[in-house]
């Protein structure tokens, strides 16, 4: 299956808030990517421009990027995940 761009990043916020990856829990590359491991290249660089807007946060832990989401940014995060469609 093939997403587009703004379908990644709809579905990374997506997945995240599910989850409830805020803050203090958090998620390695490849749990981020695993159901879409064919799409890896592309989900990490979704996620690192969603980390240039402020979306996520990005961090080394134990020898991996880890991301969770800002809280910062709660409102438009709940605004995208209210609008999104699997």
């Amino acid at each position: 299956m093939k997403l587009g761009k703004e379908q990644i990043k709809d579905w990374i916020i997506f997945k995240l808030s599910y989850k409830r990856i805020w803050e203090k829990r958090h998620i390695s590359e490849t749990n981020l990517v695993k159901p879409y491991k064919e799409m890896k290249k592309n989900i990490i660089k979704q996620a690192d421009i969603l980390v240039k807007e402020g979306i996520l946060v990005k961090f080394p832990h134990t020898g991996e990027t880890h991301y969770h989401l800002n809280p910062r940014m709660g409102d438009k995060i709940k605004e995208i995940v209210r609008g999104y469609k699997p």
